[in-house]
């Protein structure tokens, strides 16, 4: 059907919450964890309807060998449906990322944490300011010293990424490449000048390579596409061997970005965009 200005839209079906949905989380399988404000959570497979595994209390951030950590640093068993206290005693956690086989954590105490299947939970840095990005083999952050690149495994060395500029400047975004990594700066200008926001591609310790744009770069992605970067103006762009190329363009902050298939979603404060590489495929409101 036609939805108004030549806009065309078709019915979307689903199940009803008891409360707005604040994040999903996988579990196992097929199946999604459905977060709610009050933070308990729902089960579902996207076509059953959705079962309550965890009830009220500290929002949920990951679930880890079926275990459910939260926010404030707890740990509640899935199925348990009874209100949970918040342990006001407790670290909690600041940051996370999910990793293929474990998930790396951020606690409020600059500890950054990785777990992996069947094994304690190992201390990789502290004093860590931000966590940028996590694969299997390799980590991304921030601390005192700048943009740290920490090896999980024999496959890549350790290196700090050298600050550039003489005016300071902020890391806003990092991830990992095939045969490298991405990393998006913000520099910061004297007075009367612009900010300098750049994208760069480091290879073995070395700079490669410098996109520049116009707007703080939000969320690096390697897709089946390439490397794919959104802004705080709502711009998704590629990158290309010609410099940046806009897939598309929206009207608020585009705040998150993950690939679907051989489609990007991209998260915005009021739509979802579905984008291949001539530009949006679907939008929901």
């Amino acid at each position: 059907m036609d939805g108004g200005c030549g806009v065309k839209t078709r019915a979307v079906q689903g199940h009803a919450l008891p409360a707005s949905a604040v994040d999903l989380l996988a579990l196992d399988g097929d199946l999604v964890g459905v977060v709610l404000s009050d933070g308990s959570m729902l089960q579902t497979n996207g076509f059953a309807p959705p079962e309550n595994v965890l009830g009220p209390g500290p929002r949920p951030v990951a679930v880890f060998d079926g275990v459910v950590h939260a926010v404030d640093g707890s740990q509640h068993a899935l199925g348990d449906s009874r209100p949970r206290a918040y342990d006001v005693e407790g670290t909690g956690i600041a940051e996370w990322r999910s990793m293929p086989e474990g998930m790396a954590l951020l606690m409020e105490d600059g500890r950054l944490v990785v777990m992996a299947h069947h094994a304690p939970p190992h201390v990789v840095a502290q004093d860590v300011e931000h966590l940028l990005a996590a694969s299997s083999s390799s980590l991304m952050f921030v601390d005192r010293s700048g943009l740290q690149f920490r090896s999980l495994d024999s496959t890549a060395k350790d290196w700090q990424r050298p600050e550039r500029g003489s005016t300071g400047e902020r890391i806003t975004a990092a991830c990992h490449l095939p045969h490298g990594v991405a990393v998006a700066r913000e520099g910061h200008g004297l007075d009367g000048l612009e900010d300098e926001v750049e994208v760069e591609i480091w290879r073995e310790g070395v700079l490669e390579r410098c996109f520049s744009h116009d707007d703080v770069v939000l969320r690096l992605l390697h897709t089946s596409l390439g490397l794919v970067l959104t802004d705080q103006s709502g711009g998704v762009h590629r990158a290309t061997e010609d410099g940046l190329r806009e897939l598309h363009r929206g009207t608020s902050s585009a705040l998150d970005l993950l690939e679907l298939g051989h489609e990007l979603c991209v998260a915005s404060w009021f739509h979802l965009h579905g984008l291949d590489a001539t530009g949006v495929v679907w939008t929901v409101e």
